[in-house]
């Protein structure tokens, strides 16, 4: 059977939670997730990381957002600051933090989503200095990813999506909901970014009102989508601007493999062969270098990475799994957060601050980071 571009976490979290047809008919094939879920298993015969040891820093505060594995199996959104682990909510559904950002005024946002009950399933979240705030309207399922300010306006990235039909991509400015303009039903909005008084947006959408292929695909402003290639399964989760140039990282499909991309100003880039599985989750620039963080699978495990300048980077020697889904620059420093396998096949979420690894919390895995310099 050929198989189609990995599912994206939200994805495979969606399906469970809300079993509904869409998500099965969007992705139709989790072979690569299959192959994922098979690899951890096996780590835990191997050797892996030590157990947490957070280490505060100097110089600079580490913001770090994701989710934790509560004991009824349920996960619970929480950040970390220099290492100390900050409980969004409880258990009693499952919550992911996504992404995390310091406000024009200091204050600390997440973005993510938290459970309900039927016929929400999920809805898109933010909390400010841990504070709650739902940007759902109460009857439909939602979720958010990407966070940014223009001035004192606060813009969040996400989903929104009746259990039965195709999300849509979605931008709320100061908790108001605006849709991103489609001809037809079906898109995502994974990341954004500010460039002046204009906004990025990235994601996927169907090729045409007629096929269940998603593409690569970005919106700037309100304007109609830009497909990056019309003919491959694929999905951004990094965007970018420099001046004039627009940079976007994610991945494609070629030889019946997910393939971790990059693109400037619509050119793609691919960062590793087409002989096995990539990703890539995140961007960041730094004057003419360029960053992207993901990872791959290398010798039968995944192995976190980043590639500078399109040279890969690996973070660890792959007897475990590991996972990368962002990055943060300060300075010359290189921040990278994901997760990590100890010796006994459990997921710590990780970060690393220029190849050396923190160790946060075990049974969890994390999604964003920010530096907030003193």
């Amino acid at each position: 059977m050929p198989r189609i571009i990995a599912l994206s976490m939200k994805t495979f979290n969606l399906i469970i939670k809300t079993k509904s047809l869409f998500y099965h008919m969007k992705f139709k094939n989790c072979l690569p997730f299959c192959l994922i879920i098979a690899l951890a298993i096996t780590s835990c015969k191997k050797g892996g990381t030590p157990a947490p040891s957070p280490k505060p820093t100097t110089g600079a505060d580490v913001y770090v957002s994701g989710s934790t594995l509560a004991n009824n199996g349920n996960t619970m959104a929480v950040y970390w600051k220099n290492g100390t682990a900050i409980k969004l909510t409880d258990s009693s559904f499952s919550s992911k933090a996504r992404a995390v950002a310091k406000g024009p005024n200091g204050d600390i946002y997440v973005v993510g989503n938290i459970g309900a009950p039927e016929p929400v399933y999920q809805a898109a979240a933010y909390w400010k200095n841990g504070l709650m705030t739902r940007l759902d309207n109460g009857t439909t399922l939602s979720d958010a990813y990407g966070i940014t300010f223009i001035g004192s306006d606060i813009y969040i990235s996400g989903i929104i999506a009746d259990k039965y039909i195709l999300p849509s991509a979605v931008y709320w400015k100061n908790n108001v909901a605006t849709m991103l303009p489609l001809g037809w039903e079906g898109s995502d909005a994974y990341a954004m970014a500010t460039n002046g008084a204009d906004l990025f947006f990235a994601g996927d959408s169907r090729a045409s009102s007629t096929t269940y292929q998603w593409v690569p695909t970005y919106w700037k402003n309100n304007g109609a989508p830009a497909i990056l290639i019309p003919d491959k399964y694929g999905e951004v989760h990094g965007v970018a601007v420099n001046g004039n140039d627009v940079y976007m990282a994610g991945f494609s499909s070629a030889n019946d493999h997910s393939i971790a991309t990059s693109w400037k100003n619509g050119i793609a880039t691919r960062l590793t062969d087409t002989l096995s599985d990539s990703w890539a989750y995140a961007i960041a620039l730094n004057g003419n270098d360029t960053y992207v963080a993901g990872y791959g699978v290398y010798g039968g495990h995944t192995i976190a990475t980043y590639w500078k300048n399109g040279v890969i980077t690996k973070l660890t020697d792959g007897t475990s799994n590991s996972e990368a889904f962002a990055i943060a620059l300060d300075g010359a420093d290189v921040y990278i957060a994901g997760s990590t396998t100890d010796a006994n096949g459990v997921k710590v979420a990780t970060y690393w601050k220029n190849g050396v690894p923190v160790y946060l919390s075990k049974r969890s895995t994390a999604f964003g980071i920010a530096i907030a310099p003193h």
